[in-house]
């Protein structure tokens, strides 16, 4: 989602990367954080939202999905969102605010894969 601001752009646009997968819904709300919020919001937040996340699908029956479960899996696709950069930057055409973007996805999803370490789960 993206969201205009003071100087412009519309109020709320949705974009569908059309990139569908199977995995954990936990890479979902890893991507939207990711590049979602700013780097400040998000580390000032991000555990909030994911305990919120995690209490709902508990709420809505998904069971034997234990907390640390749900967090270690966020922490895991963290890099989802560096991989998202690198192939939809290369693959798409280049203009002006389609670079600004990309650039913001790479400084929030490099930032948010080093703050939760991510590279935990990388093969040594």
């Amino acid at each position: 989602m993206m969201f205009g601001t003071a100087e412009g752009g519309y109020p709320l646009a949705v974009v569908d990367w059309q990139t569908p997968g199977h995995g954990p819904p936990v890479s979902d709300a890893a991507y939207f954080l990711g590049a979602g919020l700013p780097v400040e919001d998000r580390r000032r937040h991000e555990e909030e939202l994911m305990r919120r996340y995690h209490s709902r699908l508990v709420d809505q029956g998904v069971a034997n999905f234990s907390w640390e479960r749900c967090w270690e899996d966020y922490r895991c696709y963290a890099f989802s969102g560096v991989i998202m950069t690198v192939v939809a930057s290369m693959v798409v055409g280049a203009d002006e605010r389609g670079q600004a973007m990309f650039t913001a996805m790479g400084q929030r999803h490099t930032a948010h894969a080093l703050d939760v370490k991510a590279a935990d789960f990388l093969p040594s």
